[in-house]
């Protein structure tokens, strides 16, 4: 009987590993996007918008530029308020998204007490 040494049994996993990642990350990318966000500022009323890709609808101001965006990051994280901003009046901005992201469940979430960052265009509407 031959035997196969730990390097190439190891070698043989990895091998396995690389063939099979993409497939499943071409799998997940193979869900639908449908998002929800809202936007929730102390001296506006509250702001939601839907958002769905392929096909691209809703009621997102950029549905076209939200969706290339996603498309082509799969990201929906928002920056961080910058620690130079320093508030005269305190003025809080909530920003939030729930739904699905190419079929993975995802919630994102900020507060920004005063200052809102420049945002990608998912986020802005």
């Amino acid at each position: 009987m031959r035997k196969i040494s730990t390097a190439g049994w190891l070698g043989c996993v990895a091998a396995t590993a690389l063939i099979f990642t993409p497939a499943a990350q071409a799998m997940a990318q193979d869900g639908p996007t449908q998002l929800t966000f809202t936007r929730d500022a102390a001296d506006q009323p509250l702001r939601t918008v839907t958002l769905s890709c392929d096909p691209d609808i809703g009621s997102h101001p950029d549905i076209d530029a939200a969706c290339r965006y996603l498309e082509a990051t799969a990201d929906l994280t928002l920056p961080e308020e910058s620690p130079e901003v320093r508030c005269i009046r305190y003025n809080p901005v909530s920003l939030r998204a729930t739904g699905t992201l190419h079929g993975r469940p995802i919630t994102e979430q900020r507060t920004y007490s005063c200052v809102v960052p420049d945002l990608p265009p998912p986020w802005q509407f």
